[in-house]
């Protein structure tokens, strides 16, 4: 090979490798789920979801529109709870990066993450609560648990969408509602 042909090789991989590696970095696979279509198939699992879920629970139209709007309430909030809870995964990240790399980290920056993570640990237990709370103002204990159950099973299936999988797996928590469903009369919880 030439000089030239080794700089065009050289500037070629410059240009293409980086992208990809620090999308990767940050959590991404360019590769992957790229584009609207990725985003439609996540909408669509989320309207059968939802679909499904007020069915399984026997809402009525004023009962659908309640829960709906403290799924949009809490949406939000979760979603910037996430953008905290990355953030502060990242730099936990780096300075295990930095410590394996054999640089020394002062204690008040290690504190400072320690202290990052707890309030974390409260702010999601609090969110939690929260969310808990404004459900049973519609729902019943039982439908809460059940539909707690059922956005966590979403949740784990939009993941496996993301990764490249999600063809396996329902939506809804083994099996669906209990037998019985949540009308009156049906037998859940069980016992």
């Amino acid at each position: 090979m030439n000089k030239r042909t080794i700089i065009t090789i050289l500037a070629a991989v410059l240009v293409t490798v980086p992208g990809p590696l620090l999308a990767q970095r940050r959590g991404r696979n360019p590769l992957r789920g790229q584009g609207s279509g990725r985003i439609e198939m996540e909408q669509r699992v989320r309207a059968t979801f939802e679909r499904r879920l007020f069915a399984d629970l026997g809402l009525t139209s004023g009962e659908r529109s309640s829960v709906q709007g403290v799924m949009a309430t809490f949406r939000q909030q979760r979603i910037d709870f996430a953008l905290r809870e990355r953030r502060t995964r990242e730099r936990v990240q780096d300075l295990q990066a930095r410590r394996a790399d054999g640089k020394e980290i002062p204690e008040a920056e290690v504190r400072d993450a320690l202290e990052a993570i707890a309030q974390l640990r409260q702010e999601e237990a609090q969110l939690f609560r929260d969310e808990q709370n404004a459900l049973l103002q519609t729902l019943r204990p039982d439908q809460v648990l059940f539909f707690l159950q059922a956005r966590d099973a979403l949740a784990d299936r939009i993941r496996r969408l993301r990764r490249g999988g999600g063809q396996d797996g329902g939506m809804m928590p083994r099996g669906g509602p209990p037998p019985g469903g949540f009308r009156p009369g049906g037998n859940w919880p069980p016992g």
